[in-house]
């Protein structure tokens, strides 16, 4: 069992409503002929996560998941591109999730303006980039716009750096171009 009186914060949670989810968007980086076919390309980590994931998970299992296991908050995922389901369970647990929103900096200052309009309408607390999504390590000009928005809305930037679960080049998280 949980140790007594622990709590802890999940840096990332995200949603997986019954009926599954759309394969990631980095399918087009994805090294492997099983990754690529797969909806879930870090399957091969995470036994049984594809029957978990065709069944589906509603918001309310996903809180008593994070009972069970002592977590207390956790920082969900909101999809800039469809930040409806995410913000519906955010209104429906606001004690237990905040909103950290995914972005993709190809799409320049469209996401700027989205991420804007949702730190200031809903419980969003942080913006995250990955990398191995866009295969573009983070000292890249591409993300100075997200970076100097998150400057201007004093929220803190999350990122994945190191190798990373999906079969694509690791080289752009290597953390060194943090260090810039």
């Amino acid at each position: 069992g949980m140790p007594e009186g622990i709590k802890a914060i999940d840096t990332w949670v995200n949603l997986n409503p019954p009926g599954g989810r759309e394969p990631a968007a980095l399918t087009s980086h994805l090294r492997d002929q099983e990754s690529r076919g797969d909806v879930v390309p870090v399957g091969y980590l995470f036994p049984g996560v594809r029957e978990r994931i065709a069944h589906g998970t509603s918001a309310e299992q996903m809180v008593e998941l994070m009972d069970q296991a002592g977590i207390e908050k956790g920082v969900l995922a909101v999809a800039a591109d469809d930040p409806e389901p995410a913000l519906k369970a955010m209104e429906k647990f606001p004690d237990r999730l905040v909103g950290a929103v995914r972005l993709n900096p190809h799409n320049g200052m469209a996401e700027v303006r989205k991420l804007e309009s949702l730190v200031k309408s809903y419980n969003i607390k942080a913006a995250k980039v990955s990398a191995h999504t866009i295969q573009k390590p983070y000292n890249d000009k591409i993300y100075y716009p997200i970076y100097a928005k998150c400057i201007e809305l004093d929220i803190p930037i999350t990122a994945n750096v190191g190798f990373p679960g999906p079969r694509v080049l690791a080289e752009s998280q290597n953390p060194m171009y943090l260090d810039e």
